[in-house]
């Protein structure tokens, strides 16, 4: 077998662990629901047997953010990122994680990480968290403004950057 064909089984013995672990109930519509203690049962189940897998490790980390429980958020967010240090996503919700838990130094770095790893589809949110945490402490002026409207550019009807 071809190493395509092997990567495709591969997933789609994992994806059917995963719906195993999960008793066939998504823990991302679970947390979408409002069901998040669920849902962080379900990805740490998942994790029992796919420890190694940086999406449920940023899923998991997102939800935890979600409850504003912001320790758990960043080991999650660090795990992820860890596992896959070329995903600018991974750096993006850690740089969230640790905003939510009052370490803005450290999510300044994060997310500068998210744009040097991938700068071209970075996320609106991250680039305008960035610029605004860079305003925020009066530094990089032009290079803030310049993320500011870049997010503002990809999401020019988001509540979020219109103020």
């Amino acid at each position: 077998r071809g190493c395509l064909e092997t990567l495709a089984g591969e997933r789609a013995v994992m994806a059917a662990g995963r719906a195993a672990a999960w008793g066939g109930r998504s823990p991302h519509l679970l947390a979408l629901g409002g069901g998040r203690p669920e849902a962080i049962t379900a990805y740490t189940a998942a994790l029992a047997t796919e420890a190694y897998d940086p999406w449920i490790h940023q899923h998991l980390g997102r939800v935890y953010a979600q409850m504003r429980r912001f320790p758990d958020a960043i080991a999650a967010s660090q795990r992820a990122v860890a596992l896959a240090p070329d995903d600018a996503a991974g750096y993006a919700l850690l740089g969230g994680a640790l905003l939510g838990g009052g370490l803005a130094d450290q999510a300044i770095v994060a997310l500068e990480a998210a744009l040097d790893v991938d700068p071209d589809p970075a996320s609106a949110e991250a680039l305008n968290t960035l610029g605004y945490l860079l305003a925020e402490r009066g530094v990089r002026l032009d290079e803030a403004e310049r993320l500011v409207r870049q997010a503002l550019a990809q999401q020019p009807d988001s509540g979020m950057f219109l103020d």
